[in-house]
């Protein structure tokens, strides 16, 4: 069975957008084990600099993430999958299932390079830049589809 770890550098989402995580969360428990870590984002403020930032939280995204994890950063500038692809991918990563897939998702400033170069690559989730809680619900749901993929369920076309 696929073992997902979700990091995030953002408040746990609200309203809609928590409904969606949840949502997402529970349709992938039957199919995944996933676990999801908020880590708390540093204040940006102009006496500090971004790459003071960048790194606070790099900290504690690193420390939150196991040895034995193979780590994923998200990051606009990154690869770029088609659905089949990603499951494709996701079976090399996991490496048969024995290894957990860490997926992380930067502050609004994004991910501090310590963070990139600890990845074993960098995933675009869209050229575009997304808030963070619609790109935590863009992962999840293909995190799902992939599942479904994986399961040989209907729910991608």
């Amino acid at each position: 069975m696929f073992t997902f770890h979700f990091i995030a550098v953002s408040q746990h989402p609200a309203g809609p957008w928590q409904e969606l995580v949840s949502n997402y969360t529970k349709r992938l428990s039957g199919l995944a084990k996933v676990q999801t870590t908020y880590i708390k984002p540093e204040k940006i403020v102009p006496t500090v600099s971004k790459a003071k930032v960048l790194s606070a939280e790099g900290e504690r995204i690193l420390k939150q993430v196991s040895a034995d994890s193979v780590l994923i950063a998200c990051d606009e500038f990154g690869k770029q999958f088609t659905s089949v692809e990603f499951v494709q991918q996701l079976e090399r990563w996991s490496i048969q299932q024995t290894k957990t897939i860490t997926f992380v998702l930067g502050g609004p400033l994004g991910l501090s390079p310590e963070v990139k170069q600890a990845a074993t690559i960098t995933l675009a989730l869209s050229h575009w830049t997304l808030p963070h809680d619609l790109a935590a619900v863009v992962l999840l749901e293909q995190l799902y589809r992939a599942m479904t993929i994986d399961h040989h369920k209907t729910y991608h076309y």
